[in-house]
């Protein structure tokens, strides 16, 4: 009996090791950034990877689009020795957090997760009462008036003096 219980534990962690390898080489090389990862839909994201290595380019998915993925592409970045790519959230995409993948010419993959916030209506609440526009109306009004404020005191300090008479 004791033999048999040594021999499933030996078969079990010979097992186990088999998939952890098997896990580990299929993780990412490097990693995917999304700048910025947290998005309204509609907006632009920009990924950027070192995955790749010295490849010159992959081919990016993201799931944030209720017909299917959208797709992009990553190529060389100008100032960096990564990928970079980009692609626009669809303006109907519901709020919630989707997976963005890449793959490599050379197979290596890379992900990352993206989060569609909802766009707010109505008045933003932003704390100190009122909404921001009457906020921005009051703060050019009182500009407005130190500007008419200024002038008005540079006339009233330069204005001209009558010359005496010559006599």
């Amino acid at each position: 009996m004791r033999a048999t219980v040594v021999t499933a534990s030996a078969a079990f962690a010979t097992a186990a090791s088999v998939l952890m390898a098997g896990q580990a080489s299929a993780e990412p090389v490097g990693r995917l950034e999304l700048s910025p990862s947290t998005v309204r839909a509609g907006a632009t994201v920009y990924a950027t990877t070192t995955a790749c290595g010295d490849e010159m380019s992959a081919t990016g998915a993201s799931s944030a689009d209720p017909d299917g993925n959208v797709m992009f592409k990553l190529g060389p970045a100008a100032d960096s020795p990564s990928l970079q790519g980009e692609f626009t959230v669809p303006s109907r995409t519901e709020p919630g957090d989707y997976d963005v993948s890449i793959v490599c010419e050379g197979g290596q993959k890379a992900y990352a997760r993206l989060t569609v916030t909802r766009t707010p209506h109505g008045h933003v609440r932003t704390g100190v009462g009122g909404s921001v526009t009457a906020q921005v109306g009051t703060g050019y009004a009182l500009a407005g008036a130190a500007l008419i404020g200024g002038a008005g005191l540079y006339a009233w300090r330069h204005r001209r003096k009558p010359r005496a008479q010559e006599g």
